[in-house]
């Protein structure tokens, strides 16, 4: 590589443990929203970090 960037997000990949039983309200629950684990742990972690953000800004 050249070092420029090429303008592509860069994904990084975490693992998480979960109890069985939160493991299957999670899956109800995603199945529900017609969604995907990956997704819906995705905008959970994006709207956690803007609210946070949102917060210092306004206190």
């Amino acid at each position: 590589m050249n070092g420029k960037s090429s303008g592509r997000k860069k994904n990084k990949m975490i693992h998480i443990w979960l109890p069985d039983d939160l493991h299957r309200k999670l899956k109800i629950k995603v199945a529900e929203e017609r969604s995907k684990m990956q997704d819906w742990v995705h905008r959970l972690i994006e709207k956690e970090l803007s609210d946070r953000t949102e917060e210092r800004k306004n206190g």
